[in-house]
């Protein structure tokens, strides 16, 4: 929150090649033993949005993604919201 405040919530545009670098720095300062790419944090934030309910189409608004078939490659569908669907759906018939 405070990088945004100091940005006035408008964050300069980078370059893939520097958020990398600034990636790189992120995963050793936590300690982290996965690759740490631009690539794979929209894929983890895409992740993460959708298994908290996100509707995909507003996540393909954040990404920046004008067809929604985009933002599918990068969210996999969790068997937790699969399940979380079923019990709504099962739940809305009885």
């Amino acid at each position: 929150m405070e990088v945004l405040k100091k940005y006035d919530y408008n964050l300069p545009i980078i370059t893939n090649q520097k958020d990398n670098e600034y990636s790189h720095l992120i995963k050793h300062a936590m300690g982290l033993h996965k690759s740490l790419t631009f690539h794979v944090a929209r894929h983890s934030f895409a992740t993460l949005a959708i298994s908290h309910s996100v509707p995909i189409e507003d996540v393909a608004r954040m990404l920046g993604h004008e067809d929604i078939r985009t933002t599918q490659i990068y969210a996999k569908i969790l068997k937790t919201i699969i399940n979380q669907y079923s019990t709504k759906l099962q739940n809305s018939i009885k």
